[in-house]
């Protein structure tokens, strides 16, 4: 089974809030070389710089990867406990499968079509799951995403430098132009946060494995 750190990557990445004491607890157990703490510090974000992190933690044997468990835990307490929660709830309701005896009564033309379809939706699903993560002011993954009171979403640095661009009385969404006489205040969608998080991963080891 793979270690608690690498089964939540994405929301890891999307959702612990400083990173600086990690980074110390790392260095001083000897997990991070001094140029390698450098590069992630010197990121500008908290989310650049846990994804600077994971490229080292790659490698990392799970002895190592519990130190940095630790170190994940005793800063973010309730966050860790909010994903072991999301795990016990998961297992709860996803009991395992067990066999079942059932026969496929369709005929060769049927099997085919459907097996064709899901080779389809395979090769498409990419794609959509794309279009449903792009913000549609930059046109790029989801970056601190945030959702509008009319439900659409778009990257923080995005919706708020539309908002300076608009008349200082009026705010807009740029999508399906719902008004507000006065700015919403913007709160982090975190699922989606961890959602587009888990594509730019995915899309990492797809490319790293293709090398």
């Amino acid at each position: 089974m793979d270690h608690f750190i690498d089964r939540h990557r994405a929301a890891l990445i999307s959702r612990v809030p400083r990173v600086e004491r990690i980074l110390d607890h790392l260095l001083q157990n000897g997990l991070l070389t001094d140029e390698q703490y450098d590069n992630v510090r010197c990121t500008p974000t908290s989310q650049d710089k846990m994804r600077q992190l994971y490229q080292y933690v790659r490698g990392w044997a799970n002895s190592n990867k519990d130190i940095f468990y630790e170190a994940l835990r005793t800063n973010n307490v309730p966050l860790i406990q909010d994903l072991q929660n999301s795990e016990m709830v998961h297992r709860a309701n996803n009991p395992r499968l067990q066999e079942t005896c059932t026969t496929d009564a369709s005929s060769p033309t049927e099997r085919s079509m459907k097996q064709e379809e899901k080779a389809k939706n395979k090769v498409l699903a990419p794609t959509y799951l794309r279009d449903a993560l792009t913000c549609l002011c930059c046109l790029d993954i989801f970056t601190d995403p945030v959702t509008l009171p009319c439900g659409h979403t778009y990257c923080m640095a995005c919706i708020t430098k539309t908002w300076e661009n608009q008349h200082e009385r009026e705010a807009s969404c740029p999508e399906c132009r719902r008004s507000y006489l006065k700015k919403p205040e913007l709160h982090r969608n975190y699922r989606m946060c961890e959602l587009g998080e888990a594509y730019r991963l995915h899309q990492e080891d797809a490319s790293h494995n293709s090398e």
